[in-house]
């Protein structure tokens, strides 16, 4: 499994994110192409050099906009919709850039649809993300990690005047997610930097355990060399013998006046959302009525979208969560060829170098239906055809 690590020695920005997806290999009339799915190519021009930060050099990724169009969140999220993306793409890039209007929804008390401002609506933000999501997506990257984000101090100037460092978009996108403070007056991690970090990482720390493939370095446009202004992006195999250890949030709600119908309906929604595992679990509750405890296991930066959800789903009047820790095996995916077409198999990795094998229930039953056979037939010659292998 191809896994990614996001060093943010010198902290983050889209652009630094895009260099170094392109110094590490990807190539730029890809991603160009990838992104003009999803804003006309008259709009912008990608400029790509190779620049030196201290001792170090790496690509700088510039965006030249030709175009004065603001767009709001509405504005992307329907271009977004419309691109013919992969819908790997087209799901994390929206999750981003909600991240990011859901921030400054909460700063400046609008709507979230209203949203209307340089950092989300500029041509080069909407490259930046689109251009970061397809990049990993082309490099075949199927996790990614983060180390601790650096914050800077003091005071920094935008389109809103000045106001404090780190700015205010950059912490609520931050909620939930480890930071640690920096002597500097620099900004070190952008609101876009900081939302491609949150939605797209799932865990924070020190590197995996990993076979190093490839290193990249994004350049930034402050030019700082002690330490250098650069973005390290390091690329390997995950070490297959290595359990995965990630740290999550466990959010849950309890409920004693909902009708159980509605849980089919939240659960795809939450699932859709991005949540990794959620359960029900009965209660007997304070006033000795039967209830429920809804759980959901997220990464951390969509305890928001999840705690929205919630309280605009279920009956809940408060949520509560947990910073937990997950330890599960890697698992690798693939095909086997049967009577009844391709099904997909799922493989788990043990710690003693064995393998565990199960079909994927999905394609088993879609088999089934398809060619008017029992599912158990169906999920059964699949395990034959494993225990079979070489």
């Amino acid at each position: 499994m191809l896994i990614a690590y996001c060093d943010c020695f010198s902290g983050v920005s889209g652009d630094m994110f895009l260099g170094a997806l392109i110094d590490v290999g990807v190539e730029r009339r890809e991603l160009v192409d990838m992104v003009q799915l999803v804003l006309p190519g008259d709009e912008f021009r990608l400029r790509v050099r190779r620049e030196k930060r201290g001792a170090l050099c790496g690509s700088r990724v510039m965006v030249e906009s030709f175009s004065e169009r603001r767009r709001n969140y509405k504005d992307i999220r329907e271009a977004i919709d419309r691109a013919e993306l992969p819908d790997w793409v087209k799901s994390k890039a929206a999750r981003v850039f909600l991240k990011l209007a859901e921030a400054e929804a909460k700063i400046h008390g609008i709507p979230v649809e209203d949203v209307h401002f340089h950092e989300l609506g500029a041509v080069d933000t909407i490259v930046d993300i689109i251009g970061v999501v397809a990049g990993l997506y082309l490099l075949g990257v199927k996790r990614l990690y983060a180390s601790l984000l650096p914050m800077g101090r003091g005071f920094i100037e935008c389109e809103h005047g000045v106001i404090p460092n780190p700015s205010p978009a950059t912490l609520e996108i931050l909620r939930g997610i480890p930071v640690e403070g920096r002597n500097t007056n620099a900004e070190l991690v952008t609101p876009t930097g900081a939302a491609l970090i949150a939605t797209l990482c799932s865990s924070y720390g020190s590197l995996p355990s990993m076979v190093v493939n490839r290193v990249g370095y994004g350049v930034g446009a402050r030019e700082e060399h002690h330490p250098p202004n650069l973005f390290r992006l390091i690329v390997g195999e995950a070490l297959r013998e290595s359990a995965v250890e990630e740290d999550l949030l466990l959010v849950e709600t309890t409920v004693d006046d909902m009708t159980p119908q509605i849980f089919s309906h939240l659960f795809d929604d939450l699932l859709s959302q991005g949540a990794l595992d959620l359960w029900v679990s009965p209660v007997v509750m304070k006033k000795n009525r039967p209830g429920w405890v809804i759980s959901i296991l997220v990464q951390p930066g969509l305890r928001d979208v999840v705690m929205g959800l919630l309280f605009s789903e279920t009956t809940t009047s408060g949520v509560r969560y947990y910073n937990v820790k997950r330890v599960s095996l890697p698992r690798f995916h693939s095909t086997v060829k049967t009577p009844w077409g391709e099904i997909g198999i799922k493989r788990f990795c043990l710690p003693d170098g064995s393998t565990r094998v199960y079909p994927e229930y999905e394609d088993c039953l879609k088999a089934a239906r398809e060619n008017k056979v029992p599912f158990e037939k169906v999920y059964r010659s699949v395990l034959a055809i494993l225990e079979n292998e070489p």
